[in-house]
């Protein structure tokens, strides 16, 4: 039986921890993503927008972003992201699924946050960060 691997844009990289309390925030994915691709954070996000037709300001920084959250501009990427790796439900690796429930935008910070303990843990593992 041949089986036809769908083609992607960019890799169709498998989210960490998918479904677990450990799963990776979009954030990681996609700074995973920009590494699978030999280029840096910024200009894959550069690039994301251009494929997408929009413009992007030279002072977006895109580390500044909550790509975790649950707002607008978040699920836009999930959305981006899941159309350009072949990948779904990008947005489990964010807020946006508890949305309704959360309700608050005040509760979520702008950027994104990491726990000190978690990462070091992460790192003496030696799992991806």
């Amino acid at each position: 039986m041949n089986m036809m691997v769908p083609r992607s844009t960019l890799h169709a990289l498998k989210p960490i921890g998918l479904d677990t309390p450990a799963v990776e925030s979009m954030t990681s994915y996609l700074c995973r993503l920009a590494h699978s691709h030999s280029i840096a954070a910024q200009t894959l996000v550069k690039w994301v927008f251009e494929h997408f037709g929009e413009k992007v300001s030279s002072k977006y920084l895109w580390h500044q972003r909550n790509f975790s959250g649950f707002s607008v501009e978040c699920e836009r990427w999930a959305v981006w992201l899941a159309d350009l790796t072949g990948v779904g439900d990008l947005d489990r690796l964010s807020l946006l699924p508890w949305r309704y429930l959360i309700g608050t935008p005040g509760l979520v910070p702008r950027s994104d946050r990491w726990c000190p303990c978690c990462f070091a843990g992460d790192k003496a593992e030696e799992r991806e960060q």
